[in-house]
């Protein structure tokens, strides 16, 4: 894993808060707990003792992916010859707007105060408290929680992994409801289990702002699952990018990813998962996406499959029959209105 130097992220976080680190932090560890791609995360204290987790953007991150967007631009180019149907300008804006999303820690913290204050008195699910005035354009300064990783607990009771199941469908089902936002990135490295059954929720740089007819699609497709029918869930594929082989492919997709609504207890396991994503492979199949028809997957969409299916896949893991129905139900009652 890439990390950055520490004068460089130490340059980064005073040139972002506008005084020197000795005088916003009364402790701060050069040594990151963790890197990524466009960024890494310190441990510090603030003045009045509490600990904190800063993100910190890797110097020349931003220059690097700009690059690299425009490359982007010129594959779009063929991409368009060939990909008929795919709407190729549409996804490569999204991408570039999802990419400056990220590049903005002041957007990730706007949209993790949302989960936060969304999930503030529930008892499953906590989502660090944002500190907005350690923030800034690349630092983003949330509090400290540990827990364990997914890994570490596929090997917890069956009680304590059904909690956590529920609260993982809960956090990207019932959150998108609640805060009209979609967390694209369930990476199991975004998640972590607490020896008390409760789930952290880390991570708020992908996120989707959905609107209120994209949110609309969504309650539909939750009450088809809600209701096994088929035939509504196919009308409701139509009705979000149109009819074509396309939205037939995508049928059995959005049965796996619904199928927890239809029965309870439903346990979601390592094989219901891979047929999940095996269902995904066959509908992103050239045969398919070449020869779509009429269908054109919104943006919106694109990611909540990656939202979704990650999702999935995150509870076969956990393994662990569990009511996904009830919430489910409650966090559709408490829209209002209804979109």
């Amino acid at each position: 894993t890439v990390t950055s130097d520490p004068a460089a992220i130490r340059a980064v976080v005073e040139a972002d808060l506008g005084s020197p680190i000795a005088e916003r932090f009364a402790r701060w560890d050069d040594a990151p707990l963790a890197s990524a791609s466009l960024g890494q995360v310190h441990r510090a204290t603030l003045p009045d003792g509490t600990e904190v987790a800063v993100k910190v953007q890797h110097p020349g991150i931003a220059e690097a992916v700009a690059a690299d967007l425009a490359q982007a631009d010129r594959i779009a180019v063929v991409a368009r010859r060939i990909a008929r149907g795919v709407p190729v300008e549409a996804l490569l804006g999204e991408v570039r707007a999802q990419l400056a999303a990220e590049l903005d820690a002041r957007q990730e913290a706007e949209h993790q105060a949302a989960f936060a204050a969304a999930f503030a008195r529930d008892p499953d699910v906590t989502v660090p408290e944002v500190f907005l005035p350690w923030c800034g354009a690349r630092v983003l300064t949330t509090r400290f929680v540990e827990g364990a990783t997914l890994e570490q607990v596929e090997a917890a009771p069956l009680d304590t992994r059904a909690r956590w199941s529920r609260s993982v469908w809960r956090l990207f089902v019932d959150g998108t409801l609640r805060t009209g936002r979609l967390h694209g990135d369930p990476h199991p490295g975004n998640l972590l289990f607490r020896a008390d059954g409760t789930l952290v929720a880390l991570d708020f740089g992908c996120v989707q702002p959905l609107d209120g007819a994209s949110l609309g699609h969504l309650r539909r497709l939750l009450d088809a699952g809600l209701a096994s029918d088929r035939d509504a869930l196919h009308r409701e594929l139509v009705a979000i990018q149109g009819p074509g082989r396309l939205t037939d492919a995508l049928v059995p997709v959005w049965q796996g990813v619904l199928a927890p609504l239809g029965a309870v207890p439903f346990r979601v396991d390592r094989a219901h998962a891979r047929a999940l994503s095996a269902a995904l492979i066959a509908a992103k199949h050239p045969s398919v996406t070449l020869r779509g028809g009429s269908a054109t997957m919104p943006p919106w969409f694109v990611l909540a499959h990656r939202t979704f299916v990650g999702m999935i896949s995150v509870l076969g893991r956990l393994d662990a029959p569990c009511d996904y129905a009830t919430p489910t139900r409650a966090a559709l009652a408490a829209l209002t209105p209804a979109p």
